[in-house]
C-alpha cells in the first residue's frame, strides 16, 4: 500500500501539468466554437441574401422578352380604377418577381370579388421590365394591376428624404463599403444582417410615403412580398381602426418583441419618449387609414427621428425601428389569425394557426424561394398556372427552378434522364382540372412517364391498358390515345404532347377532361399551361398549301388547335426530336425525312436566323427549300417577305397528308441547300381548317 501511495504522490506532478493542458485546449476549443458560430452566421446571411441563379435568369428572360415583343407598347387594362376609392387597394414595394406574383395571385385567389382589388406594384428601375412583363402576360383574373418605378418618383430626392441623403453620406459609405474593414467572417454576428444590401433600398423605405405615391386613396393595405393570402382580406377595410392609423398584429408574447428589444433605451431621447414595455408589431400586412396619416403629418414624424437617427444611436437599420416610433400610440392591434409571423425562422410554429391564418409571413431568413427554406413547398396551390409552375397530380406543386425552365419550350416528345414527374393520376373513370385563364394563347403541355405503368402487373392499372381522349374546352386534344404505345414507339419512358390554344375573351374557366375509353384507364403525370406573347394562330394571314395552287390558303386562327409534333434545330449536334432523318449529299444539301400520321394537315415552320438573313441578302449565297420534292422557297423569296426590322422571323408552308387515319404514318420530305439561313424547324399538326381560294 504504501508503494502505491508513494507511485501516486509522484503522479500529482504530472497531474498539475495535464490540468494547464486541459485548459488550454479548452480555451483554444472555445475559440474555434465561437469562430465557427461567427462564420456559420456569416453564411447563412450571404446565402439568405444571394439571389439564387434560376431567381436571376427570371427577370432576365421576362426583360429580354419585353423588349422583344414590344411590350413597352401595351398597358394595363381597368386603368380608370386605379384611384377609385370604393375599391380595395394594396400596396406592394418589391424587386422580386417571382414572389410578388404569390402575393397578387394567392390574394385574388382568395377574393370574393376579384374586380374589384387593385394591385399597386412598385419595383426599381432593373426589373421594372420584368415586372411588367410578368403581369402584362400572366395577368391577374379580372383584379387590376398598376407597376411603378421607384427611380420615377422625381419627389423622392436627398433633399426631402432623409435616408436617401444618409445612404450617400460617407459616413454611410464607410460603413457598408470600406475597403480596409476586417473580414466579415471574424466580424461580429450581431453587425452582419445590418450590412444587408436591403438597407439600402428605397423600396424598404417606401412604406413611410404612401400618401405621397397614392395622393388620392383613403385607405391601403399594405403588403410584404413574403407573405402569402390564404383568406379573402377584404374585411380588413371595414376595421375601425378607432383613429389610429395603423392596423397591425402586435407580436409580443411576454417579454419578447416589445419595444427594449429594438431601441436604445440608454438614450435619452428614446427613454423620456417611449415605454420599454409596449408592445411591438409587425410590417408584412398593415392597413393604413391615409385620410389620419395625412392629418396627423406621419411622413414628418418620421423624417424628424431619422435625421435625429443620422449616427444609428438610437436604433440599427432596419424599418421596424422606426416604424414602431412612428406610429407609437397610432397603431390599433389586430386580431392575429389576420397575420401569421414567423415562417421563415421558426420551424416550431403551429400548424393550427398556421392553417387558420388568412396571412402567413415568412420573415426570417429561410425565405420559401431559397434552398434553406424551412418549408420546401411555397403554399404552391395558391398560385395560378403559368411557365414557372405546375399541376401535378391534381394540384399545382412548385417547378423546379432551372434557368432551362425559363424558356418557351415547344418539345414534344424530349428524352431526359431527369423525369419531374415520377407520381400520376389514374383512374378509370372521368376526370377533370379546371383552370382560370386570362385571355390569350396558351401551351398546353401534357407530361407522361410510362416506366411505373410498363413494369407494373398489378390490376386494374395494367401495362399497355390505358386509352383515353383529352379535351380542352372545346377542343379535343387527344382522341383513343395511348400513353404507353405511344412512348413504346418512341422507344422512351416519358415525353410530353404540347398543343397550342386560344383563350377568348370573356371565355369561362377552361376544363380539361381525362376521359378513358371503357374497359380502360385514363393518366396523367403532369400539366403546364404556358402564356404565350405570338406563336401559335396567324389571324387573318393565309398559309399556302404544298402542290396547290398559290390562291389555296389555309387560315389558322384562333378557332383551331394545334398541337406541336416535332422541333429540329437546324445547326446544332444533337435535336429534341429522334425521328428525324438527315442525309447529307455533297456536303451542301440536307434532306430531312420525318415521319407523320396520315389524316391530318401539318403546318412546317421554318426559323430564320438573323445571321442566316444577312448571309441570304449576300448575291454569292443562295437558298432552296422543298417540302415533298416541290420548291417552296428561295432566296429571293425570304428577303421579300423579310419584315423591315425584327430579330426573330419564320415563315409557314401548309402540307396536307390526305388518307384515312388507319393508314398510319407517312413521310415528308424536306430539302435546303444552304443550313446557314435557317435555325430551325417547327412541325404543327392542325385541325379544323378553313380554305379559301
Amino acid at each position: 500500500m504504501g508503494h502505491v501511495l508513494a507511485a501516486a504522490k509522484d503522479q500529482l506532478y504530472d497531474c498539475v501539468s495535464i490540468a494547464r493542458k486541459l485548459r488550454v485546449m479548452l480555451q483554444s476549443s472555445e475559440t474555434n466554437v465561437q469562430l465557427m458560430k461567427k462564420k456559420s452566421s456569416f453564411l447563412i446571411q450571404l446565402d439568405a441574401k444571394t439571389v439564387p441563379r434560376p431567381l436571376h435568369c427570371i427577370p432576365l428572360v421576362l426583360t429580354t422578352d419585353y423588349y422583344l415583343y414590344n411590350y413597352e407598347e401595351k398597358d394595363f387594362p381597368y386603368k380608370e380604377k386605379l384611384e377609385d376609392t370604393s375599391l380595395y387597394h394594396y400596396a406592394i414595394f418589391s424587386d422580386n418577381v417571382l414572389a410578388t406574383s404569390v402575393v397578387v395571385n394567392s390574394t385574388v385567389l382568395h377574393a370574393k370579388e376579384p374586380e374589384k382589388h387593385v394591385f399597386h406594384i412598385v419595383t426599381d428601375k432593373l426589373n421594372f421590365a420584368a415586372m411588367r412583363m410578368w403581369f402584362l402576360v400572366n395577368g391577374s383574373a379580372g383584379a387590376t394591376i398598376q407597376v411603378q418605378n421607384v427611380d420615377e418618383f422625381t419627389w423622392l430626392n436627398s433633399s426631402y428624404c432623409p435616408v436617401l441623403r444618409q445612404l450617400e453620406s460617407a459616413r454611410m459609405i464607410e460603413y457598408y463599403f470600406k475597403a480596409h474593414q476586417t473580414s466579415s467572417l471574424t466580424a461580429g454576428s450581431d453587425n452582419l444582417k445590418y450590412r444587408n444590401p436591403k438597407y439600402l433600398s428605397m423600396l424598404n423605405h417606401l412604406r413611410f410615403y404612401l400618401p405621397e405615391v397614392y395622393p388620392k386613396l383613403d385607405k391601403v393595405l399594405f403588403l410584404d412580398d413574403d407573405i402569402v393570402v390564404q383568406k379573402d382580406l377584404t374585411p380588413l377595410w371595414s376595421v375601425n381602426l378607432q383613429g389610429m392609423v395603423n392596423g397591425a398584429v402586435e407580436t409580443c408574447k411576454e417579454s419578447f418583441h416589445r419595444f427594449d428589444k429594438y431601441l436604445n433605451f440608454s438614450n435619452p431621447k428614446i427613454s423620456e419618449n417611449f415605454d420599454p414595455n409596449a408592445c411591438g408589431w409587425a410590417f408584412g400586412m398593415n392597413i393604413f387609414d391615409l385620410r389620419e396619416w395625412r392629418k396627423r403629418d406621419i411622413t414628418g414624424i418620421y423624417h424628424r427621428w431619422q435625421d435625429m437617427n443620422e449616427d444609428r444611436t438610437l436604433w440599427k437599420l432596419g424599418t421596424l425601428p422606426p416604424g414602431l416610433i412612428t406610429f407609437y400610440n397610432l397603431t390599433y392591434p389586430l386580431e392575429r389569425s389576420w397575420h401569421v409571423l414567423g415562417l421563415g425562422y421558426d420551424p416550431a410554429l403551429n400548424q393550427t394557426e398556421i392553417e387558420n391564418a388568412a396571412v402567413v409571413h415568412y420573415n426570417g431568413n429561410y425565405k420559401p424561394w431559397l434552398d434553406l427554406a424551412i418549408a420546401k413547398e411555397w403554399l404552391p396551390d395558391l398560385l395560378f398556372p403559368n411557365s414557372f409552375f405546375t399541376i401535378h397530380g391534381g394540384s399545382s406543386t412548385l417547378r423546379q427552378w432551372q434557368s432551362q425552365s425559363l424558356s418557351l419550350s415547344l418539345s414534344t416528345t424530349h428524352p431526359t434522364d431527369h423525369v419531374p414527374y415520377n407520381t400520376a393520376r389514374i383512374s378509370l373513370s372521368q376526370f377533370s382540372y379546371t383552370f382560370q385563364l386570362n385571355p390569350g394563347q396558351k401551351l398546353i403541355r401534357l407530361h407522361f412517364n410510362t416506366l411505373p405503368l410498363t413494369s407494373s402487373y398489378s390490376s386494374p392499372f395494367k401495362p399497355f391498358h390505358d386509352l383515353f381522349t383529352v379535351e380542352a374546352g372545346p377542343f379535343t386534344l387527344l382522341s383513343n390515345f395511348s400513353a404507353s404505345a405511344t412512348a413504346r414507339a418512341l422507344s422512351l419512358n416519358t415525353f410530353v404532347k404540347a398543343f397550342c390554344i386560344t383563350i377568348q375573351e370573356n371565355q369561362p374557366p377552361l376544363d380539361l377532361i381525362f376521359s378513358p375509353t371503357p374497359s380502360f384507364y385514363a393518366f396523367i403525370n403532369g400539366i403546364e399551361i404556358i402564356s404565350l406573347p405570338s406563336y401559335c394562330h396567324l389571324g387573318d394571314i393565309g398559309v399556302q398549301v404544298v402542290g396547290s395552287a398559290r390562291n389555296t390558303l389555309v387560315y389558322v386562327d384562333n378557332t383551331t388547335a394545334l398541337e406541336l409534333v416535332h422541333r429540329l434545330y437546324v445547326n446544332r449536334h444533337s435535336n429534341d426530336f429522334l425521328q428525324w432523318t438527315t442525309q447529307n449529299m455533297n456536303n451542301n444539301i440536307t434532306i430531312w425525312k420525318v415521319s407523320v400520321d396520315v389524316g391530318f394537315s401539318y403546318l412546317v415552320r421554318l426559323h430564320f436566323s438573323e445571321i442566316g438573313l444577312k448571309i441570304a441578302e449576300t448575291a454569292h449565297n443562295h437558298f432552296l427549300l422543298l417540302i415533298n420534292h416541290m420548291v417552296v422557297s428561295t432566296r429571293a423569296d425570304i428577303l421579300q417577305a423579310r419584315p423591315l426590322q425584327g430579330i426573330l422571323w419564320y415563315k409557314n408552308y401548309m402540307v396536307m397528308i390526305k388518307g384515312h387515319k388507319r393508314e398510319g404514318k407517312r413521310d415528308i420530305f424536306i430539302l435546303c441547300n444552304n443550313l446557314k439561313v435557317m435555325s430551325s424547324l417547327d412541325m404543327v399538326r392542325l385541325r379544323d381548317l378553313k380554305f379559301s381560294s
